[in-house]
Parts: structure tokens; sequence; C-alpha cells
């Protein structure tokens, strides 16, 4: 039961769109997904107060490697040019990487000699 009185009958009315600016505190995983869906978006994504730590900065050059442009404007605030979806481009040292994958894999033990080799990855 409720101790809140006679409900009390209102009525609403159609209008226009909202219209407004909201900041919210940056946040990593919504660091990443703003560079991905950005990416798979067709023209301009821009995007301020991203995180900027290493995984996310990775994100940023997978991006790239996948044929986005994806550019640092300073203090959090980056520019991506997406290539839409079904546009990602297959890098071009993945090649590289699956022949070294493909070389180490029948040796047990030996794949941290993979993740060594950076200059694979962009």
């Amino acid at each position: 039961m409720s101790s809140h009185g006679t409900p009390i009958p209102m009525t609403s009315y159609a209008c226009g769109p909202l219209n407004g600016h909201a900041e919210v505190p940056g946040d990593k995983s919504i660091s990443h997904r703003s560079l991905i869906l950005g990416a798979l978006s067709v023209g301009e994504t821009k995007i301020s107060g991203l995180l900027e730590g290493q995984d996310v900065l990775d994100t940023a050059k997978a991006m790239r490697a996948f044929g986005a442009e994806v550019t640092d404007l300073g203090e959090g605030n980056w520019s991506v040019h997406g290539v839409g979806v079904g546009g990602f481009a297959e890098p071009e040292k993945y090649h590289r990487l699956r022949k070294l994958w493909n070389r180490r894999a029948s040796d047990h033990g030996r794949y941290g000699d993979i993740t060594n080799h950076s200059d694979l990855y962009g």
C-alpha cells in the first residue's frame, strides 16, 4: 500500500528532439569501443576524453591497420575517419604474423617468441 494518496493523471505532449552536450568521465572500455565504432562508421567520429593507456593506444593502432584514419589531436581528443561496416582491410603485417605463428605453433613452449615481435603489430 502506498501512503502517497490518490494518483493524479498526467498528460504528455510530443516535442522536438533533445539537443545538448554531456561530459562523462573517461572509461577504458568506452575508449576502446569509441575507437572501434568510429572505425566501423562512415565519416568522422570526434572523441574527447579518451583514456590513453597502452591497450587503448594499441586499439588505435589496430584500427589504423584495418584502414581507418585515426588521429591523436592531443589532450585526449581524437578523430577517427571510419571505413564503414565491411570496409576493414586485411592488415599488411597479418601475413607475417600468421607465418611466424604457424612456424612456432609446433614448438611447445615457444609461444613467447611470437609476442616478442612487436614490429608485426604496427
